[in-house]
Protein backbone atom coordinates (compact mmCIF):
# COMPACT_ATOMS: atom_id res chain seq x y z
CA UNK A 1 0.00 0.00 0.00
CA UNK A 2 1.42 3.52 -0.82
CA UNK A 3 1.32 5.77 2.09
CA UNK A 4 0.21 9.51 0.97
CA UNK A 5 1.17 12.23 3.18
CA UNK A 6 -0.68 15.38 2.65
CA UNK A 7 1.19 18.59 3.99
CA UNK A 8 -1.44 21.56 4.88
CA UNK A 9 -0.17 22.31 8.58
CA UNK A 10 -3.11 24.85 8.90
CA UNK A 11 -5.90 21.99 8.42
CA UNK A 12 -5.06 22.17 12.58
CA UNK A 13 -7.57 25.34 12.80
CA UNK A 14 -10.40 23.12 11.07
CA UNK A 15 -10.30 21.01 13.14
CA UNK A 16 -9.91 23.14 16.43
CA UNK A 17 -13.50 25.20 14.75
CA UNK A 18 -11.33 27.87 13.31
CA UNK A 19 -11.63 29.79 9.72
CA UNK A 20 -9.25 28.77 7.64
CA UNK A 21 -8.54 29.06 3.73
CA UNK A 22 -9.82 27.19 1.33
CA UNK A 23 -6.61 24.81 0.64
CA UNK A 24 -7.10 23.58 4.18
CA UNK A 25 -11.02 22.54 3.43
CA UNK A 26 -10.24 21.56 0.17
CA UNK A 27 -7.94 18.84 1.27
CA UNK A 28 -9.60 17.64 4.32
CA UNK A 29 -12.54 17.14 1.85
CA UNK A 30 -11.16 14.94 -0.76
CA UNK A 31 -8.55 13.04 0.95
CA UNK A 32 -9.43 12.64 4.90
CA UNK A 33 -11.27 9.38 3.83
CA UNK A 34 -8.81 7.29 1.93
CA UNK A 35 -6.95 4.92 4.24
CA UNK A 36 -3.46 5.67 2.91
CA UNK A 37 -3.33 9.07 3.19
CA UNK A 38 -2.09 11.09 6.55
CA UNK A 39 -1.81 14.89 7.75
CA UNK A 40 1.06 16.96 8.61
CA UNK A 41 -0.49 19.29 10.49
CA UNK A 42 -0.06 22.33 12.82
CA UNK A 43 -2.55 22.18 16.14
CA UNK A 44 -2.16 23.39 19.83
CA UNK A 45 -4.86 20.52 20.55
CA UNK A 46 -4.09 17.03 19.93
CA UNK A 47 -7.05 14.64 19.26
CA UNK A 48 -8.00 11.98 21.73
CA UNK A 49 -9.64 9.99 19.14
CA UNK A 50 -7.01 7.40 18.44
CA UNK A 51 -8.06 6.84 15.07
CA UNK A 52 -7.75 10.84 14.38
CA UNK A 53 -4.36 10.61 16.11
CA UNK A 54 -3.24 7.99 13.61
CA UNK A 55 -4.84 10.50 10.89
CA UNK A 56 -3.06 13.16 12.00
CA UNK A 57 0.62 13.59 12.43
CA UNK A 58 0.92 17.02 15.03
CA UNK A 59 3.53 19.60 14.31
CA UNK A 60 3.80 22.77 17.07
CA UNK A 61 6.38 24.77 13.98
CA UNK A 62 8.73 24.06 11.50
CA UNK A 63 12.05 24.49 12.82
CA UNK A 64 11.50 22.70 16.57
CA UNK A 65 9.77 19.73 14.63
CA UNK A 66 12.22 20.01 12.01
CA UNK A 67 13.59 16.08 12.76
CA UNK A 68 10.01 14.86 13.23
CA UNK A 69 8.82 16.20 9.44
CA UNK A 70 11.69 14.94 8.64
CA UNK A 71 11.23 11.48 9.47
CA UNK A 72 7.45 11.69 8.31
CA UNK A 73 8.03 12.91 5.26
CA UNK A 74 11.25 9.96 4.72
CA UNK A 75 8.52 7.06 5.84
CA UNK A 76 6.14 7.94 3.12
CA UNK A 77 5.64 7.25 -0.53
CA UNK A 78 3.95 10.28 -2.04
CA UNK A 79 3.85 13.79 -0.73
CA UNK A 80 0.63 16.55 -1.72
CA UNK A 81 1.11 19.80 -0.95
CA UNK A 82 -1.50 22.21 -0.67
CA UNK A 83 -0.67 26.19 -0.13
CA UNK A 84 2.28 27.74 -0.17
CA UNK A 85 4.01 29.60 3.21
CA UNK A 86 7.47 31.36 3.64
CA UNK A 87 9.07 28.09 5.09
CA UNK A 88 7.05 25.72 2.64
CA UNK A 89 10.45 25.37 0.45
CA UNK A 90 11.78 23.43 3.39
CA UNK A 91 8.91 20.91 3.17
CA UNK A 92 9.16 20.54 -0.93
CA UNK A 93 13.33 19.96 -0.23
CA UNK A 94 13.21 17.20 2.67
CA UNK A 95 10.58 15.46 -0.20
CA UNK A 96 12.90 15.96 -3.61
CA UNK A 97 15.87 14.71 -0.85
CA UNK A 98 14.37 11.39 -0.03
CA UNK A 99 13.20 11.00 -3.64
CA UNK A 100 9.25 11.34 -3.23
CA UNK A 101 6.79 11.99 -6.18
CA UNK A 102 6.15 15.33 -4.94
CA UNK A 103 1.93 16.68 -6.34
CA UNK A 104 1.37 19.90 -5.82
CA UNK A 105 -2.40 21.43 -5.71
CA UNK A 106 -2.52 25.04 -7.00
CA UNK A 107 -4.28 27.36 -4.14
CA UNK A 108 -4.29 30.84 -5.50
CA UNK A 109 -3.76 32.86 -8.72
CA UNK A 110 -0.53 33.93 -7.13
CA UNK A 111 0.61 30.65 -7.25
CA UNK A 112 0.85 31.25 -11.30
CA UNK A 113 2.05 35.00 -10.77
CA UNK A 114 -0.65 36.55 -11.09
CA UNK A 115 -2.27 39.79 -8.90
CA UNK A 116 1.69 39.70 -6.78
CA UNK A 117 0.85 43.08 -5.59
CA UNK A 118 -2.21 42.08 -3.82
CA UNK A 119 -1.02 39.01 -2.68
CA UNK A 120 1.56 37.84 0.07
CA UNK A 121 5.13 38.77 -0.34
CA UNK A 122 6.51 35.39 -0.47
CA UNK A 123 4.62 34.04 -3.80
CA UNK A 124 7.04 36.39 -5.19
CA UNK A 125 9.74 34.00 -4.54
CA UNK A 126 8.56 30.47 -2.96
CA UNK A 127 7.06 28.77 -6.40
CA UNK A 128 10.20 29.93 -8.33
CA UNK A 129 11.73 27.71 -6.02
CA UNK A 130 9.87 24.79 -5.44
CA UNK A 131 7.92 24.91 -8.43
CA UNK A 132 11.07 23.19 -10.36
CA UNK A 133 10.70 20.14 -8.42
CA UNK A 134 7.26 18.98 -8.67
CA UNK A 135 6.34 16.52 -10.41
CA UNK A 136 2.25 16.55 -10.88
CA UNK A 137 0.33 20.24 -10.82
CA UNK A 138 -3.20 20.02 -9.69
CA UNK A 139 -4.77 23.20 -10.60
CA UNK A 140 -7.96 24.81 -10.18
CA UNK A 141 -9.03 26.56 -13.48
CA UNK A 142 -7.94 26.09 -16.99
CA UNK A 143 -6.33 29.95 -16.29
CA UNK A 144 -4.21 28.27 -14.20
CA UNK A 145 -2.80 25.61 -15.67
CA UNK A 146 -1.99 28.21 -19.07
CA UNK A 147 -0.11 30.55 -16.88
CA UNK A 148 1.86 27.43 -15.43
CA UNK A 149 5.55 27.31 -17.74
CA UNK A 150 6.36 23.89 -16.43
CA UNK A 151 6.49 21.08 -18.76
CA UNK A 152 5.28 18.45 -16.25
CA UNK A 153 2.04 16.31 -16.06
CA UNK A 154 -0.90 19.10 -15.26
CA UNK A 155 -4.44 18.76 -14.47
CA UNK A 156 -7.43 20.87 -14.00
CA UNK A 157 -9.53 19.68 -10.43
CA UNK A 158 -12.00 22.49 -9.63
CA UNK A 159 -13.12 22.50 -6.19
CA UNK A 160 -15.57 20.41 -4.45
CA UNK A 161 -18.44 21.05 -2.13
CA UNK A 162 -21.00 19.01 -0.10
CA UNK A 163 -24.49 19.31 -1.61
CA UNK A 164 -27.48 18.99 0.94
CA UNK A 165 -30.62 19.17 0.39
CA UNK A 166 -31.64 23.35 0.95
CA UNK A 167 -35.10 25.49 1.83
CA UNK A 168 -34.10 28.70 1.27
CA UNK A 169 -35.18 31.42 3.73
CA UNK A 170 -38.78 32.62 3.00
CA UNK A 171 -37.54 36.19 3.42
CA UNK A 172 -34.03 36.98 3.30
CA UNK A 173 -32.83 40.52 3.85
CA UNK A 174 -29.43 41.18 3.84
CA UNK A 175 -25.81 40.67 1.36
CA UNK A 176 -23.25 38.86 2.51
CA UNK A 177 -19.70 39.13 2.28
CA UNK A 178 -17.31 37.12 3.40
CA UNK A 179 -13.02 37.77 3.92
CA UNK A 180 -10.17 38.17 5.77
CA UNK A 181 -8.50 42.07 6.09
CA UNK A 182 -6.38 41.37 3.37
CA UNK A 183 -5.67 43.61 -0.26
CA UNK A 184 -6.80 40.64 -2.47
CA UNK A 185 -10.15 40.33 -0.82
CA UNK A 186 -11.06 43.74 -1.88
CA UNK A 187 -11.94 45.28 1.46
CA UNK A 188 -11.75 48.48 -0.24
CA UNK A 189 -14.44 47.50 -2.97
CA UNK A 190 -16.53 46.33 -0.31
CA UNK A 191 -15.97 49.95 1.82
CA UNK A 192 -17.26 52.04 -1.35
CA UNK A 193 -20.14 49.72 -2.33
CA UNK A 194 -21.31 50.01 0.92
CA UNK A 195 -21.33 53.13 0.90
CA UNK A 196 -22.90 53.86 -2.35
CA UNK A 197 -25.71 51.58 -1.01
CA UNK A 198 -27.01 53.01 2.40
CA UNK A 199 -30.85 51.49 2.20
CA UNK A 200 -29.51 48.01 1.48
CA UNK A 201 -28.41 46.00 4.55
CA UNK A 202 -25.18 44.20 4.79
CA UNK A 203 -23.55 41.25 7.35
CA UNK A 204 -19.56 41.20 6.66
CA UNK A 205 -18.22 37.98 8.31
CA UNK A 206 -14.13 37.84 9.01
CA UNK A 207 -13.20 41.32 8.99
CA UNK A 208 -13.30 43.68 11.53
CA UNK A 209 -12.65 47.38 10.61
CA UNK A 210 -13.85 50.86 12.59
CA UNK A 211 -14.37 52.23 9.16
CA UNK A 212 -16.77 49.08 8.14
CA UNK A 213 -18.61 49.71 11.62
CA UNK A 214 -19.11 53.29 10.93
CA UNK A 215 -21.34 52.70 8.09
CA UNK A 216 -25.22 51.99 9.77
CA UNK A 217 -26.81 49.77 7.36
CA UNK A 218 -24.08 46.82 7.92
CA UNK A 219 -23.52 44.24 10.71
CA UNK A 220 -19.76 43.05 11.36
CA UNK A 221 -19.67 39.22 13.07
CA UNK A 222 -16.02 39.03 12.83
CA UNK A 223 -15.23 35.28 13.00
CA UNK A 224 -17.42 32.35 13.16
CA UNK A 225 -17.46 29.02 13.53
CA UNK A 226 -17.60 27.90 9.61
CA UNK A 227 -20.05 24.86 10.67
CA UNK A 228 -22.22 27.92 11.16
CA UNK A 229 -21.66 29.60 7.93
CA UNK A 230 -24.87 28.26 5.77
CA UNK A 231 -27.67 29.54 7.94
CA UNK A 232 -25.96 32.98 6.75
CA UNK A 233 -25.80 31.83 3.26
CA UNK A 234 -29.38 30.84 3.92
CA UNK A 235 -30.93 33.96 4.72
CA UNK A 236 -28.97 36.38 2.41
CA UNK A 237 -30.56 37.82 -0.55
CA UNK A 238 -27.27 37.89 -2.59
CA UNK A 239 -23.28 36.79 -1.80
CA UNK A 240 -21.02 39.50 -2.96
CA UNK A 241 -17.32 38.73 -3.52
CA UNK A 242 -15.03 41.91 -4.09
CA UNK A 243 -11.72 39.94 -4.14
CA UNK A 244 -9.79 41.03 -7.14
CA UNK A 245 -8.66 37.65 -7.66
CA UNK A 246 -9.39 34.24 -6.51
CA UNK A 247 -8.30 30.45 -7.74
CA UNK A 248 -12.14 28.99 -7.31
CA UNK A 249 -13.91 30.63 -5.22
CA UNK A 250 -15.27 28.64 -2.34
CA UNK A 251 -17.26 31.08 -0.84
CA UNK A 252 -19.22 31.27 -4.51
CA UNK A 253 -19.92 27.54 -3.78
CA UNK A 254 -21.00 27.82 -0.66
CA UNK A 255 -23.49 30.43 -1.61
CA UNK A 256 -24.71 28.30 -4.45
CA UNK A 257 -25.39 25.09 -1.83
CA UNK A 258 -27.20 27.31 -0.06
CA UNK A 259 -29.12 28.30 -3.45
CA UNK A 260 -27.86 31.93 -2.96
CA UNK A 261 -27.16 33.73 -6.09
CA UNK A 262 -23.72 35.78 -6.46
CA UNK A 263 -22.45 39.16 -7.56
CA UNK A 264 -18.66 39.31 -8.23
CA UNK A 265 -16.39 42.70 -8.20
CA UNK A 266 -13.80 40.73 -10.24
CA UNK A 267 -13.44 37.01 -9.77
CA UNK A 268 -14.83 34.36 -12.08
CA UNK A 269 -12.86 31.04 -12.42
CA UNK A 270 -13.06 29.74 -15.78
CA UNK A 271 -16.65 31.93 -16.32
CA UNK A 272 -18.62 29.76 -13.39
CA UNK A 273 -21.24 32.53 -12.81
CA UNK A 274 -22.05 32.46 -16.47
CA UNK A 275 -22.24 28.96 -17.26
CA UNK A 276 -24.08 28.01 -14.06
CA UNK A 277 -26.20 31.04 -14.45
CA UNK A 278 -26.52 31.69 -10.99
CA UNK A 279 -24.20 35.00 -11.00
CA UNK A 280 -22.78 37.87 -12.65
CA UNK A 281 -19.54 39.37 -12.77
CA UNK A 282 -18.32 43.10 -12.90
CA UNK A 283 -15.10 42.06 -14.71
CA UNK A 284 -13.52 44.56 -12.36
CA UNK A 285 -15.83 47.56 -13.06
CA UNK A 286 -16.88 49.10 -10.00
CA UNK A 287 -19.60 51.24 -10.86
CA UNK A 288 -21.26 47.94 -12.87
CA UNK A 289 -20.73 46.08 -9.88
CA UNK A 290 -22.91 48.27 -7.77
CA UNK A 291 -25.06 48.56 -11.04
CA UNK A 292 -25.73 45.01 -10.87
CA UNK A 293 -26.38 44.70 -6.99
CA UNK A 294 -29.22 47.37 -7.09
CA UNK A 295 -30.73 46.25 -10.10
CA UNK A 296 -31.29 42.84 -9.08
CA UNK A 297 -31.23 43.08 -5.26
CA UNK A 298 -35.24 43.50 -4.98
CA UNK A 299 -36.07 41.29 -7.82
CA UNK A 300 -37.38 37.97 -5.65
CA UNK A 301 -38.49 35.85 -8.45
CA UNK A 302 -35.08 36.16 -10.34
CA UNK A 303 -32.47 35.65 -7.73
CA UNK A 304 -34.52 32.98 -6.73
CA UNK A 305 -33.94 31.50 -9.88
CA UNK A 306 -30.29 32.10 -10.42
CA UNK A 307 -29.95 30.38 -6.58
CA UNK A 308 -31.24 27.44 -7.55
CA UNK A 309 -29.46 27.05 -11.17
CA UNK A 310 -25.86 27.92 -9.16
CA UNK A 311 -26.71 25.13 -6.72
CA UNK A 312 -27.74 22.14 -9.93
CA UNK A 313 -24.65 23.18 -11.77
CA UNK A 314 -22.56 22.62 -8.58
CA UNK A 315 -24.28 19.63 -7.64
CA UNK A 316 -23.53 17.87 -11.16
CA UNK A 317 -19.97 19.12 -11.70
CA UNK A 318 -18.57 19.97 -8.11
CA UNK A 319 -20.04 17.72 -5.87
CA UNK A 320 -17.58 15.83 -3.69
CA UNK A 321 -18.47 12.32 -5.15
CA UNK A 322 -17.24 13.30 -8.42
CA UNK A 323 -14.26 15.02 -7.58
CA UNK A 324 -13.13 12.42 -5.69
CA UNK A 325 -13.74 9.82 -8.80
CA UNK A 326 -11.75 12.23 -10.75
CA UNK A 327 -8.35 12.89 -8.35
CA UNK A 328 -8.80 8.45 -8.40
CA UNK A 329 -8.49 8.80 -12.28
CA UNK A 330 -5.73 11.12 -12.17
CA UNK A 331 -3.45 9.77 -9.75
CA UNK A 332 -4.17 6.01 -11.62
CA UNK A 333 -3.02 7.34 -14.75
CA UNK A 334 0.13 8.13 -12.75
CA UNK A 335 0.53 4.90 -10.94
CA UNK A 336 -0.83 6.07 -7.61
CA UNK A 337 -3.86 4.68 -5.85
CA UNK A 338 -5.81 5.96 -3.69
CA UNK A 339 -7.17 2.92 -1.21
CA UNK A 340 -10.59 3.61 -0.13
Amino acid sequence: MQKILVICPQIGKILEGKPAGGAEGRALMIFRNYKNTRFLISSKKKSKNNKSQNKFIYIKNTISDFNNIASVIKQSDIILFFALSKFSYIYFYLAKLYNKKIIYFIASNADVGLYLKESSFYYRYVPKLVFPIVDIFICQTELQKKQLKYNKPTYVLPNPTNITKVIKHNNPNYILWIGRNNKVKGVDILEKTIKQLPDIKFKIIGVKSKILESYKNIETLGRINPNKMPKYFNSAVLYINTSYSEGYSNTTLEAFSNKTPVISYSANPDNLLEKSNGGYCANGDLQKFISLIKENYFKKDKLKKMGESGYLYIKNNNNLKTIKNKIEDIFYKNNIKLEK
